[in-house]
């Protein structure tokens, strides 16, 4: 069963709302109020698609290496109110039939995508939703461990994620499953092939794949910087969802995934870049937190 959602047409010349979270750990209702999909209108051939990164001042999304989220949403603080990035992250999943991520997140996590917090799985329950998201993962190399837990979860609740990727990545993949098969070792992922270029995805044919095949109208973009960039430059990013924590972390990141926005083979021009409406700001309670939600409007 798909979520209740409505297809109302969006309002862009409202101003945003802006606000501050009456507690770090962000109660429901003000989760909705901030995040929810109800005024939005959902393609025909592809999803409703928003991003949902963290960085630092400084635009800056690890402190070099995998794993950094934590640090970076200032979670490790416990006076930072970083628990408020939390909520606000698996408020992105309440909404969204499908979660895209890459084999770069796989490294940085050792369990699978989830709603935790009771009361936002009731939300979620509410809206219409009868499982957590599906899980989606980009990979051109198909370096992917599918002895990960993502792929070993069986449960009614947890649809089957799906593994996107090129023929290069299909034939390691398969070698892969293969082997373990021979170890009597199973996994649950469904690999797809789609288009590429370069040993990279045509992103405009995964999402046509997730919306055709799989019935994804709202899709949760996890992914970093380099899959963000690229689903702006084809003009697939609808909303674009922002946490900035209040710390510095300087110039570790020469690595492209390091930046929120990155599309190296592509610039734009001042009269032709995208530019963003901002719907709405909140700001966290303890202070050290800015959540930005905005429209993508596209000019190239």
């Amino acid at each position: 069963q798909k979520g209740k959602m409505g297809h109302q047409p969006d309002a862009l010349n409202h101003p945003p709302s802006i606000a501050t979270f009456s507690s770090d750990e962000v109660p429901a209702s003000e989760l909705d109020d901030f995040y929810n999909v109800r005024q939005v209108v959902v393609p025909q051939e592809r999803p409703y698609t928003w991003s949902n990164t963290v960085s630092s001042l400084d635009g800056k999304i690890n402190f070099g290496s995998v794993g950094d989220a934590n640090h970076v949403a200032m979670r490790h603080i416990k006076e930072s109110g970083g628990i408020a990035d939390w909520r606000i992250l698996q408020g992105g999943w309440v909404y969204a039939d499908a979660v895209l991520g890459t084999s770069q997140n796989l490294k940085e996590l050792d369990q699978v995508w989830r709603i935790v917090d009771y009361d936002l799985l009731e939300l979620r329950k509410n809206l219409g939703f009868t499982h957590f998201p599906r899980s989606v993962f980009l990979t051109g190399s198909g370096d992917v461990n599918l002895a990960h837990a993502m792929f070993q979860t069986s449960r009614d609740e947890f649809p089957v994620p799906v593994i996107i990727t090129t023929e290069k990545g299909n034939e390691k993949l398969t070698k892969q499953r293969t082997e373990r098969q021979a170890q009597n070792l199973g996994d649950s992922a469904e690999i797809r092939v789609i288009s590429h270029k370069d040993n990279l995805i045509d992103v405009k044919e995964a999402l046509a794949l997730l919306r055709t095949e799989y019935d994804v109208r709202y899709l949760d973009v996890t992914a970093g910087g380099q899959v963000i960039g690229s689903l702006i430059w084809e003009k697939l990013l609808d909303d674009y969802r922002l946490t900035i924590a209040s710390h510095f972390i300087g110039d570790y990141a020469l690595d492209p995934r390091a930046m929120n926005f990155s599309c190296p083979k592509h610039s734009y021009a001042p009269d032709t870049n995208p530019i963003t409406k901002i719907t709405a700001l909140r700001v966290g309670k303890a202070g050290n937190h800015i959540f930005l939600r905005g429209r993508l409007i596209y000019r190239h």
